[in-house]
């Protein structure tokens, strides 16, 4: 059953902390985020309040970080 494997992992992303459940290895290694650094690049262009749409939301990690940076 898969939630006898969840695991959390504590992501800091350029100063911003959050939990990504990474109960596979894949999602763990991806949890980092040093890769696809545009994504990120981009999304710290946005100002606090304005909308952003992830529309290749995978897991959500970009939308969860741009969540907690303030995007609507």
């Amino acid at each position: 059953m898969i939630t006898d494997n969840l695991k959390n992992s504590d992501v800091n992303v350029r100063g911003v902390n959050f939990k990504l459940m990474t109960y596979t290895r894949s999602l763990e290694l991806c949890s980092r985020m040093n890769y696809e650094t545009e994504n990120l690049d981009f999304i710290d262009m946005i100002k606090p309040g304005e909308i952003m749409y992830d529309l290749g939301a995978c897991e959500g990690r970009f939308s969860i970080y741009a969540a907690l940076k303030g995007c609507g």
